[in-house]
């Protein structure tokens, strides 16, 4: 994707006076941090639908040990041999199957729905994307005002390139926001507890698209699922195990990758509250220390 720096600058511009509607930057906004924080992309712990051989039993296994990155649809496609790759049709009206999707927010239980087993939601796996792949040309890598499919996309009666930011200008249009339409707390844009709404957090999130795929060198940290042994969920203690070898294997092989393990539960409701429970953790940590935690999260109680 082609855009030039005066169309970049043009965009920025525009939602920045929208945010603004009026009001005088002269007293400034303070930096919080959104300006630094990685941008996050979700999938659950779901079977593999038969795109893999017999020993590759889930989702991660696919993404982590196979591919050795999240890759997009059209890649996915092209790699499987199969519909595997679907997104959504605003996506494709606007030719961006070839790019991997991530928000400057929480990891959304939306992305964890298990439409195989037919389970409703399943734990979530999440990953927070370094930023040094932001640094790419903007081909490889922009940001977009908001999702496609959002309401305020659909309200403003624009072409799809006026959407089009440089990352760190998503970035900075999201720190304003969070002084504008959040009441000054980062913390309510970013979704994180207790703000999230499964209905609309996702509507006010700068998205990010990463070119084709997002190798796994580039994962900063990794929010890893870990099911209790004695759990009624998704068969207990033999998943357990295999999360366990899998997370040891994982770090083993990206050593540069902070995996944090958070607890799941069926008393959790199986997957979404502790999900946006440990990336709300996991985010506050980053924010006040500038890296992520290289502990088990207490996610639920049981």
């Amino acid at each position: 994707m082609e855009i030039s720096e005066e169309e970049f600058a043009e965009n920025f511009s525009y939602w920045k006076q929208v945010l603004l509607a009026g009001r005088s930057e002269s007293h400034g906004y303070p930096q919080t941090f959104l300006l630094g924080i990685p941008a996050t992309h979700t999938w659950g712990l779901n079977g593999t639908r038969g795109l893999v051989d017999r020993y590759r039993a889930y989702l991660h296994q696919k993404i982590l040990f196979d591919d050795g990155a999240l890759l997009s649809a059209s890649a996915r496609r092209i790699a499987n041999g199969t519909e595997a790759g679907y997104v959504g049709p605003s996506a494709i009206r606007a030719e961006l199957e070839n790019y991997v999707f991530a928000y400057l927010g929480i990891h959304n239980p939306y992305y964890i729905r298990d439409p195989l087993r037919q389970l409703g939601t399943v734990p979530g796996f999440g990953i927070f994307i370094d930023t040094k792949l932001e640094s790419q040309e903007p081909r490889h890598c922009h940001a977009s005002w908001r999702d496609l499919d959002s309401p305020e996309s659909k309200m403003y009666v624009l072409a799809f390139r006026r959407f089009l930011l440089k990352p760190e200008h998503g970035r900075e249009l999201a720190n304003l926001q969070a002084f504008i339409r959040h009441d000054g707390d980062p913390w309510r844009y970013w979704g994180a507890e207790p703000h999230f709404s499964p209905d609309d957090t996702w509507t006010w999130t700068i998205e990010f698209r990463f070119q084709e795929r997002v190798p796994a060198t580039a994962f900063k940290a990794i929010l890893w699922p870990i099911i209790n042994k004695a759990s009624s969920l998704m068969g207990g203690r033999s998943v357990h195990t295999r999360l366990e070898l899998d997370a040891d294997k994982f770090q083993a092989s990206y050593p540069n990758c902070t995996v944090i393990k958070y607890r799941v539960s069926a008393r959790s409701g199986g997957g979404p509250a502790a999900l946006i429970r440990a990336s709300t953790l996991a985010a506050r940590y980053f924010s006040e220390w500038g890296e992520f935690p290289k502990i088990l999260l207490n996610t639920v109680n049981d």
